[in-house]
This record gives C-alpha cells, sequence and structure tokens, in this order.
C-alpha cells in the first residue's frame, strides 16, 4: 500500500483550502488504487472527519516528523503555500516539509500549486534549492511558472494543470433547496451572491453597503452573502448588512464543499473577492464579477472570460453594477461560454492526477 501525506493550509475553515484537500483525496479514493491519505491538519479531529482519511496535527513535530517518515509520497498544495506577502514563516513551514520529505528520500510532489508573490531575496533561495529537488511540479498557472523559473528553478519539468477542485461537483439538489429553506433564501427575485474578505476600512464598508442597496432597491436583486472562511469572512458580512438600509442574507452556517457550490448554482450570478468562490461559479457555469486582491484572480477570470475589478482599495461601484448590467443583457451566451471554457479547465485538472498516479506507480 502506498502512504500519501498531504501538507498543505488546512483546519482553518477556509474552504478553498479545505475543497483543494478534497478534491485530491476524492480523486486518490476513486481510482481505487491501494493508498493511504493522510493530511496534516491544524484540527486533525474535524479533517479527519470531515474527509474520511488519517490526520496529524500540523504543528507538532513530532507528529509531522511521524507522517513524513510513515509516508511514500509527499503532496504539497494545492493554493498559494510558497508565498511571503502573509509571513516568510508560513512559507518557510511549507518549504521545511518538502525539505524534510527530500532529506528521507520520500518521492515529493508540488500538486496544482499557485507560487508567488516571492519578495525576500532569502526566500527565494531557499525555495529555489528545494523546489529543485522534488520529483514532480504542477503549478494551477503561468504566472506561478514564470515565478519558479525567474527564481532559477530548472528541475523537474513545470507543467501548467488547473485547480484541482474543478473536479469537485454540488450537493443534490434536494439537500440544497432545504439549505436554502433554512437560511431565508427566496427565488423571488434574481439573486446575486457575493463573498467578501477583510479589505478595507470602516469607510469603505460603508461605501459598499451602499452599493448593495442600490443593487437591491434599484435592480430588483435579492443579495445573499457567502462567506468563504468562518469567522473572518461572516464578520466582514455582518458589518456590510449592518450599515445596509435594504435586506439581504447571510449564508450563516458553515456548511461542505460541495454544499457551497450547490448554494452558487442557485445564484444568477456571483460577485467575489475570492478565488474559490469564482472557481465554484466555474464549475457550475454561473456567470461572476472578480474582484482583484491578488494576481491569480485575474488570470483565472481571464481563463474563463469573465470581467474583473482591479482595484480594491479603490472600487469602483459604477464599473461593478455595468459588468453586472452587461452580464445580463447576454445572460445566456455568458453562462453558455464560460461552461465551455469550465469544461477546458476540468479537463486540465485531471491531469493532476495522471502525474500523481504516474509518481505512485513508479514508487
Amino acid at each position: 500500500m502506498t502512504k500519501i501525506l498531504i501538507s498543505g493550509y488546512l483546519g482553518f475553515d477556509n474552504s478553498g483550502d479545505e475543497s483543494i484537500l478534497q478534491a485530491i483525496s476524492t480523486s486518490i479514493k476513486e481510482s481505487e488504487l491501494p493508498i493511504e491519505i493522510t493530511a496534516l491538519s491544524s484540527n486533525p479531529r474535524k479533517t479527519a472527519k470531515n474527509h474520511q482519511i488519517n490526520s496529524l496535527h500540523s504543528f507538532n513535530p513530532f507528529s509531522v516528523l511521524k507522517g513524513i517518515l510513515r509516508s511514500d509520497i509527499i503532496i504539497s498544495g494545492g493554493g498559494n503555500l510558497l508565498q511571503d506577502k502573509t509571513s516568510s514563516k508560513s512559507l518557510w513551514y511549507y518549504i521545511f516539509i518538502i525539505f524534510l520529505g527530500k532529506v528521507f528520500r520520500k518521492k515529493v510532489m508540488l500538486y496544482s500549486n499557485g507560487v508567488g508573490p516571492l519578495d525576500k531575496k532569502i526566500n527565494k533561495k531557499i525555495v529555489k534549492k528545494v523546489i529543485n529537488k522534488v520529483d514532480v511540479i504542477t503549478l494551477r498557472e503561468k504566472l506561478s511558472k514564470e515565478m519558479l523559473i525567474d527564481i532559477g528553478v530548472t528541475n523537474p519539468p513545470i507543467h501548467i494543470t488547473a485547480d484541482p477542485v474543478f473536479l469537485l461537483k454540488p450537493s443534490e439538489e434536494a439537500r440544497i433547496k432545504k439549505i436554502l429553506e433554512q437560511e431565508g433564501i427566496q427565488n423571488n427575485k434574481k439573486n446575486i451572491g457575493i463573498s467578501v474578505r477583510k479589505w478595507g476600512n470602516e469607510n469603505q464598508v460603508k461605501e459598499f453597503a451602499g452599493f448593495c442597496d442600490d443593487i437591491v432597491k434599484n435592480n430588483n436583486m435579492n443579495i445573499v452573502f457567502i462567506p468563504m472562511q468562518y469567522p473572518q469572512d461572516l464578520i466582514v458580512s455582518e458589518q456590510i448588512l449592518e450599515n445596509m438600509k435594504e435586506k439581504a442574507k447571510i449564508i450563516s452556517k458553515h456548511y461542505s464543499s460541495n454544499d457551497q457550490i450547490g448554494i452558487i448554482k442557485e445564484m444568477d450570478i456571483i460577485l467575489s473577492m475570492r478565488l474559490h468562490t469564482l472557481i465554484y461559479a466555474g464549475i457550475v457555469s454561473v456567470p461572476m464579477v472578480g474582484i482583484v486582491y491578488d494576481p491569480k484572480i485575474e488570470y483565472y477570470l481571464n481563463q474563463v472570460g469573465m470581467p474583473s475589478i482591479k482595484h480594491i482599495e479603490n472600487l469602483s461601484y459604477e464599473e461593478i453594477k455595468s459588468h453586472i448590467i452587461n452580464i445580463y443583457n447576454d445572460y445566456e451566451i455568458n453562462k453558455k461560454q464560460l461552461g465551455i471554457n469550465s469544461k477546458v479547465l476540468k479537463r486540465k485538472a485531471k491531469t493532476n492526477n495522471d502525474y500523481l498516479f504516474n509518481l505512485i506507480k513508479s514508487n
């Protein structure tokens, strides 16, 4: 039996990163190969329960070492693990797992990673030295490949694939209908799903609330806030709602990735600062407008042919509204084209597993 250890940003109630683990583990299980999966997580009990896999505490050095020593293959990813924008400490943690894997002669795969930004010279040197020793590299976007090449990564060959989350499916309609009823979401008007993250000051929150009021009042739409990371996104959504004059709804409970995809399927349009909300929308062909806080969002929106708002610190609400109106003016055409573009990414996402299974067979 092949033993796989997965390293990622897990156990923090972030839907995007949890959906990546779900996509990877589900694909491995569906292969019916004799494989045992273990994930490093800040909340091993929850991770083991939610994903039906083994889990070890990511911040317990003995557990981490045990996981590495017992494994045959280490998967790092996906998501943007190799970056120093959040902090150098998180980068060092993830790169150290890879380093230890190679010290103990384990096969290591970067699985559909996003890379960068890497601003500090020392971090670029560390990443170059360690990543040049891994066995397989698949990346989510061309920008990440350019980053690795720029810092001097020459081995192994770098493959551009797509986010593994594209392989997930929505929950059954009956379950989603029940969830929407429990959350008080109605389909009496067009529903616009909004996913926000902490980004600005109090005045910017008030301005966003005013924009939401305008959408509800003058465009005859319902607004549904869809948090992706709990409790952070929920708090921001509540702050916006508190400053609104019109009514809106917040998805208050923390649902699985499949449930969230199903909820988004019931929306008519998505407006999001979160990458994986936009990916969920792509899976079920719901037209979207993305607010760019990171180049990875703009890159994805270009892939699926959907509009982006580039200045998160100085949002143009007239521009957002214009994009929403334009999408509705040619709604079926936009929806159909999005479906076509998303199918391309779904095919690319499957190739991550081709590289993984080839690595397993060679082990």
